[in-house]
């Protein structure tokens, strides 16, 4: 009888210690389980509030109550869960313990620019753990962000195509190639490969490397060189004209540090990967492979 307890006693105390960790994480990141046939959606929702511990807040009107959700999702986050049932369709906001949903707008058109919204996670292809600091990002409109803690990344991404190529990158793990060919709002699940380390040292010895990236990777002590898009990124990308405020605030972005500019003007300050001809900077500026 005492083993049963301890037991019982056991499982209770596990049980609270995993709600107590869930909770320390954001809404859209806590993990549920959830399965479901030709279930309503309040009462979905509902379920899935439970399992991982907060209340959603919506207006009833967007929600159609007899619409049935067949679902089966095994320890997914919130988020992954909410965009296989509405497909994009839902925006989040996080309020409190609270998860406020509303809808999306339809993406904007405009001169024949489409607006889309690309989100989701990277993750490693072998482990299935999603990858922070990894770089995602459009070569065209020089769209990027960085995955946060939890794997999450989001870009809004203004084309005049109808298709996008997103590049990832992350140290230590193969680049990949993420072709989207429907001009519409996108949730992705993108996997990396990680390098095996004799693969990398074989690589290191026979792939000969331009100027410019033995430059970017020798000055270790470069005031961003522990930025994440210069970590991670390995291609030489080229821009006619760069204007920036301050490093990385300019029409480069956060790709900056990866970029030769033909031409570079620079308020405050300014900071690019080389300048094949002129640069101008009213206060500072800064190129780490400057020609």
């Amino acid at each position: 009888m005492r083993l049963f307890y301890f037991i019982f006693l056991s499982a209770v105390a596990c049980s609270f210690y995993s709600i107590g960790q869930q909770k320390q994480n954001p809404i859209l990141e806590r993990s549920a389980s959830i399965r479901a046939s030709n279930e309503k959606t309040p009462s979905v929702l509902n379920r899935i509030g439970q399992a991982a511990g907060f209340s959603f807040s919506y207006n009833s009107a967007i929600i159609d109550s007899n619409q049935e959700i067949s679902i089966d999702a095994t320890n997914q986050t919130v988020r992954s869960i909410l965009n296989e049932i509405f497909n994009g369709s839902m925006n989040y906001k996080e309020k409190g313990n609270y998860l406020i949903l509303t809808r999306s707008a339809p993406a904007p058109v405009k001169n024949n620019i489409v607006v889309v919204i690309i989100n989701g996670y990277v993750q490693d292809e072998s482990t299935g753990d999603k990858i922070s600091n990894a770089s995602v990002y459009d070569k065209l409109t020089l769209t990027s962000a960085v995955t946060d803690d939890f794997g999450y990344f989001k870009l809004k991404i203004e084309k005049k195509t109808d298709s996008i190529s997103l590049s990832v990158s992350k140290k230590n793990y193969r680049d990949t190639l993420v072709s989207i060919t429907a001009p519409s709002n996108q949730y992705l699940t993108i996997s990396i490969n990680p390098i095996k380390k004799d693969t990398f040292e074989i690589a290191a010895q026979t792939k000969s490397v331009d100027t410019v990236s033995i430059i970017k990777k020798e000055i270790l002590s470069f005031p961003y060189e522990s930025e994440p898009n210069v970590q991670n990124i390995s291609d030489t990308l080229h821009e006619l004209v760069q204007v920036s405020f301050l490093p990385f605030l300019g029409t480069n972005g956060r790709l900056s540090g990866n970029i030769v500019n033909d031409y570079s003007i620079n308020i405050f300050g300014g900071y690019s990967l080389g300048n094949t001809r002129n640069r101008i900077g009213l206060f500072s500026s800064i190129s780490i492979g400057a020609m």
